[in-house]
């Protein structure tokens, strides 16, 4: 989270003159959302939210009726906040915070229209299933798909898996080139691995031998040797890892043991 969620809510809020507890409450919900801590932000979005104002916006009603979860009252804000020819981005971004799902997607099935670049915000949360909602609406989506599967691998946990990797296949179904996933070092990182998405990219299709991309070299680099089994037992050339790249970079004696019985010749 950073000041991006500032600028973004700030923009979608307008210039308009709200009522004063309003604004009273978008001023507490701005200063959590810079203090990086989803706990305030979530504090601050449930006190302002039950408020009630004499002047009240359709926006600041569809946020009302994210933190009440009340489906009826996030349809009808939604419809009237769209005919004014606003976007969904601050309802949106309280439905994430809020971990309302659901939400978006009631937003986006009354034709809000909610930035792509949310979803890297969800991501960071671990909130795959956010993400998946707003993938699937495509809008905005190409150019930030790299990106989304480097924070991917990055933000997943053995509780969110499978969401995860359900999430990484619309990215992929999407027209996402799984093969430029196997250059992101992070994957090889011992300690993120057990997610196991390695496999999964390769069971999508992701080629270990496709040219320019020594993904061997960077299972060794990163010491990981359940990386490089994987990757040998996919096609990956043994042949591919250099002389010169083992004398800078393989320290440990097991992982030349492990190459060697895979056929590299010292």
């Amino acid at each position: 989270m950073n000041n991006y969620i500032f600028i973004l809510l700030a923009a979608s809020l307008g210039a308009s003159i709200y009522a004063s507890d309003f604004v009273e409450a978008q001023k507490r919900l701005h200063q959590a959302i810079l203090s990086d801590s989803s706990e305030q932000i979530q504090q601050a979005l449930i006190a302002g939210s039950i408020q009630n104002t004499k002047n009240e916006t359709f926006e600041w009603c569809l946020i009302k009726a994210i933190a009440r979860d009340n489906e009826e009252e996030i349809k009808k804000a939604a419809q009237k906040l769209i005919a004014e020819g606003k976007n969904g981005n601050s309802p949106a971004v309280n439905a994430l915070m809020l971990k309302k799902p659901n939400a978006l997607e009631i937003l986006l099935q009354s034709g809000a229209t909610i930035d792509a670049n949310l979803i890297k915000l969800a991501i960071k949360e671990g909130d795959f299933k956010s993400a998946l909602i707003i993938a699937k609406n495509r809008e905005g989506l190409t150019t930030i798909m790299h990106e989304c599967v480097k924070l991917s691998i990055l933000s997943c946990k053995a509780n969110n898996i499978n969401i995860a990797t359900e999430f990484l296949k619309t990215l992929i179904h999407l027209g996402y080139d799984v093969n430029n996933a196997l250059t992101y070092h992070h994957l090889y990182n011992p300690r993120l691995y057990g997610s196991n998405l390695l496999e999964f990219f390769i069971h999508q299709g992701a080629n270990p031998k496709h040219k320019n991309r020594n993904t061997l070299e960077l299972a060794v680099k990163n010491n990981n040797k359940k990386a490089v089994e994987v990757l040998l037992n996919a096609g990956a050339d043994i042949r591919s890892i250099s002389h010169q790249f083992m004398a800078l970079n393989c320290l440990d004696l097991s992982m030349l043991k492990l190459l060697r019985k895979h056929g590299f010749i010292c």
